[in-house]
């Protein structure tokens, strides 16, 4: 696996108005773990794992570190941003060998990874 700078698909107003009612249908909800369980932790670092399959999603969450993404497998996964937070939500193309991401502290996101590729347009 080898890191490339992040491949984000361009929002259509109908994948736009999808993030967003996600956002809204979630807004509620309790802010949960970064991702399923704790790999390894000590006084410097934390490795977390998180597996989703396609059209699952995380909890609510807080990134109150920097993060360092290692994305194994998947197509497409998306970061719904709530209302208000600052940052846009977007979705993010997975090369088929992973990649790596860096990911700075945000206040809070839900990531998830989407069922399947948006059609191209024709």
């Amino acid at each position: 696996m080898f890191h490339s700078e992040p491949e984000f698909l361009e929002l259509t107003p109908e994948l736009k108005a999808k993030l967003d009612a996600f956002a809204e249908e979630h807004a509620g909800e309790e802010r949960g773990d970064v991702a399923n369980h704790v790999l390894f932790e000590d006084d410097k670092v934390r490795i977390w794992e998180m597996t989703l399959e396609p059209g699952q999603y995380s909890a609510l969450h807080e990134h109150t570190l920097d993060y360092y993404l290692i994305i194994l497998s998947g197509d497409l996964v998306a970061g719904v941003m709530p209302r208000g937070s600052g940052m846009d939500s977007f979705v993010g193309v997975v090369p088929p060998a992973g990649n790596t991401a860096r990911a700075v502290t945000v206040q809070v996101a839900d990531c998830g990874r989407l069922p399947a590729r948006p059609e191209e347009p024709r």
